[in-house]
Order: C-alpha cells, then structure tokens, then sequence
C-alpha cells in the first residue's frame, strides 16, 4: 500500500523456485494428508523476475490449497511457458470459493464464508499476492466452484 517495495529483477530458474516452495509445505502436507504434485511444460526455464515476490505469491497460493483440501486429495502445481509468459496453475479440489464472494477475494482481509471456523489467518495472503503479481506485470486469477476446489494462475512476462 505505501509503495515502498521495488521489485529487483534477476535471472530465476523457475522449476527451482517452484521446487523450493513445494518442498517447504512437505510437513504441513503430510500432516494434512494433501500429496502435492508438481509437472512442467515449459521451453524456457529462467524468468527476469524478483524471487522474493513470486516466493511469496507461491507460498501464500498453494498454502491456501493445501489448508482447504480434504484428507487424501491432490493439489496439483503445473508450470508452462505461453507467448512470452511463464504460466503457474496450482488446483485443488477443497472447499472452493463461494459465486457470490468470487469477486472479492482479492481484497483486503477477505475470508470466504465457508472457511472451516478452526482456519488461521488474516485474508491478506490473496490480497498481496495480486498486488505482487501486479508489481511484475504479471496477473494473479483463479476459476472455482464451492465444494469442488480452486485453481489459481499466476502468469510471469519471460
């Protein structure tokens, strides 16, 4: 909000940051009984991007898939490079985001309606995560259906 973060831009490997995040959730998914899978279908490996701010979109995007899932599901990651982007899709077949609030989740300290009352957090996660992905001119979006899961985007100018 006060626009004192400047994104500093260098040469990332995408697959290892994706890697790395994943990696970080290995506990919180075997707790949650959530497998998290990983697949890439890119030509172009390395991003101009700042790791930070993608670590942090990535975190808060598949942290929110892994705590909204049920017990024995998936949440898969896939990677992909389209027209001078690098595509990011994390899916999940939890609880899903209600029509009605869709066009808000975005917003600051948003917490859907149907989110388990035992749930931690302060809906800021989406919200910075789209400022984020706004700062690398990139997108953050997702489609969703209650009680079906989510899939959220993340697109990266190459």
């Amino acid at each position: 909000d006060q626009g004192l973060i400047i994104p500093k831009r260098e040469g990332l490997h995408v697959g290892e940051i994706i890697d790395h995040v994943v990696s970080s959730f290995k506990e919180k998914s075997k707790i949650a009984g959530v497998d998290v899978s990983v697949s890439r279908h890119y030509a172009v490996d390395v991003i101009k991007t700042d790791k930070h701010l993608l670590v942090r979109m990535l975190h808060e995007v598949i942290d929110n898939a892994i705590s909204y899932s049920p017990k024995g599901s998936e949440v898969a990651v896939s990677v992909s490079s389209i027209d001078h982007q690098v595509m990011i899709s994390v899916t999940d077949h939890g609880i899903g985001i209600p029509t009605q609030q869709q066009s808000i989740i975005f917003t600051k300290f948003f917490r859907g309606q149907n989110i388990p009352p035992a749930s931690i957090g302060a809906g800021l996660g989406l919200f910075i995560s789209n400022a984020y992905a706004q700062m690398l001119g990139g997108k953050i979006w997702f489609k969703s259906a209650e009680g079906k899961g989510s899939t959220f985007f993340i697109s990266i100018h190459l």
